[in-house]
């Protein structure tokens, strides 16, 4: 990683930088001391004052999401998983490089990620392409692959972000076929301290094409 800006008269030029790779800044320790933290008592606050000044609960605790298992059972019954949106990949920055045909080599289609208990009891196969659909937006869909994996809990499934097809037909290049967006709705809850959606509760159903 490289770290601070570039001069207009850079000490060392490009093929140098080549040859070095990286460049770091020496390390600087108790930084804290310099500036304090920008936090009314300038110290790391695990109980927030400011939240507690606006009248909020200072700690961290838990509350349940607006759409669960738990606070709307009867869409549960419908929609018996959790959808997280936005999962990323190492081979892409959001929505950029699906143009690249050796990154496309390595991961040509939007995946999804789902139990193998959960794919067997619904008939899905690795690679099988999926809909999805949630309460939210009715009579929409969005596809993708199957990936089956363990390391996700059966009651979950993982949909990538960002993704489009530059070999299908332009100006759209396929954006809405496997877009998470689709079957989400900019009317979700929203947390009433920072305005954050639930992007990772959202109730959905899955079928195999």
């Amino acid at each position: 990683m490289i770290f601070g800006r570039i001069s207009t008269k850079p000490s060392l030029s490009f093929k140098e930088f080549k040859e070095k790779g990286t460049i770091t800044e020496p390390k600087r320790y108790k930084k804290y001391k310099e500036k304090r933290f920008q936090t009314p008592t300038g110290k790391v606050e695990l109980y927030s004052t400011l939240f507690e000044e606006y009248g909020y609960d200072p700690l961290p605790h838990y509350r349940e999401p607006p759409e669960s298992p738990l606070n709307t059972p009867h869409l549960w019954k419908q929609y018996p998983l959790i959808l997280i949106s936005g999962a990323r990949s190492i081979l892409y920055f959001h929505s950029e490089g699906r143009q690249i045909s050796s990154l496309r080599t390595k991961k040509p289609n939007p995946q999804l990620e789902i139990h193998p208990e959960t794919a067997d009891k619904l008939d899905i196969e690795q690679e099988d392409w999926i809909n999805i659909e949630t309460p939210r937006v009715e009579g929409k869909k969005a596809r993708f692959k199957a990936k089956i994996t363990q390391k996700i809990h059966p009651k979950v499934v993982n949909a990538d972000h960002g993704w489009w097809f530059p070999e299908k037909q332009k100006p759209e290049y396929g954006v809405f076929e496997s877009n998470i967006n689709l079957v989400t709705s900019g009317d979700s809850p929203s947390d009433e301290i920072i305005g954050s959606v639930p992007t990772r509760g959202t109730l959905c159903r899955i079928k195999k094409e």
